[in-house]
């Protein structure tokens, strides 16, 4: 039952990742420094795009004079490496799928050009807004998750939703991608461009049309520069745009994903069954 198919299934080969994203000569740098330095905004609201690239740049002419991109060692893009963990029913994805209010994803994360690793947490919290959570993990438990990664999971639940998670935890999916990372002068909203999306179980890999792009505002109400010009642009938030949701159903270890059709068409993504 195939949607679109313009993705592409590879057998045993990851698909090259490395940076396609342009430099951006036009914004000023920041360092990661001063990026960790500024507001967090581990609580925030979340707003996601899917964008041709030419609407992409339009938008980006525009932003060059209220964010500054994050550069690290002459890079503006970097590569991402997440592995997402969920139960032997996908019971984290199933929760997305029916919209749930009391949800969470749990994904190690390998932050590739600084080489750093992290236990990360979101879950939903009130009035839609996302809480993130994170903790340094170890690089040989990057696909484990350990005591300390199992209290970390199991406390920062029960703080949120005050009761406790009863979850046994494995590896579902991985997912690679390129991101670029913009930060507004002012206010501390954030825009997250992502591309070169990779999605991998076992041998399968599926791997995302190179002419879309996910933008991700992060933003404290939800309504600002990026979402204004972007709307401008036509273009709207896609709901129920989860790469690993995306991902699961892509490589059939989903059979029903209807809510995310609209977000899978946008990028060109086939469902395997």
């Amino acid at each position: 039952m195939n949607d679109v198919s313009n993705g592409a299934r590879l057998n045993g080969v990851l698909p090259n990742c490395t940076g396609t994203a342009p430099y951006l000569p036009d914004f000023a740098a920041i360092t990661l420094a001063q990026l960790d330095a500024s507001a967090p905004l581990f609580s925030r609201q979340d707003r996601k795009y899917i964008v041709p690239e030419e609407v992409l740049d339009e938008a980006l002419g525009e932003w060059s004079q209220n964010f500054d991109v994050l550069e690290i060692d002459g890079n503006r893009s970097f590569l991402y490496r997440s592995l997402y963990f969920d139960d032997n029913r996908y019971s984290n994805f199933h929760d997305h799928h029916m919209g749930r209010r009391i949800r969470f994803k749990v994904r190690t994360r390998h932050y590739v050009d600084t080489d750093t690793y992290y236990l990360e947490m979101k879950l939903k919290g009130t009035r839609g807004r996302t809480l993130k959570s994170r903790l340094l993990h170890l690089p040989e438990s990057i696909t484990a998750l350990d005591a300390v990664a199992l209290e970390y999971i199991n406390r920062t639940y029960f703080d949120v939703y005050r009761r406790p998670l009863h979850a046994e935890l494995t590896p579902a999916i991985r997912v690679d991608y390129i991101r670029t990372t913009l930060v507004a002068k002012q206010g501390g909203a954030r825009i997250t461009i992502d591309r070169n999306l990779a999605f991998t179980s076992g041998s399968e890999v599926f791997t995302v049309d190179a002419g879309k792009a996910v933008l991700e505002t992060k933003s404290d109400n939800g309504n600002a520069i990026a979402d204004r010009t972007l709307r401008r642009l036509h273009q709207h938030p896609v709901p129920r745009c989860s790469k690993y949701c995306i991902g699961l159903a892509a490589l059939g270890r989903v059979d029903r994903y209807n809510n995310f059709r609209a977000a899978m068409r946008k990028l060109n993504v086939s469902a395997a069954f």
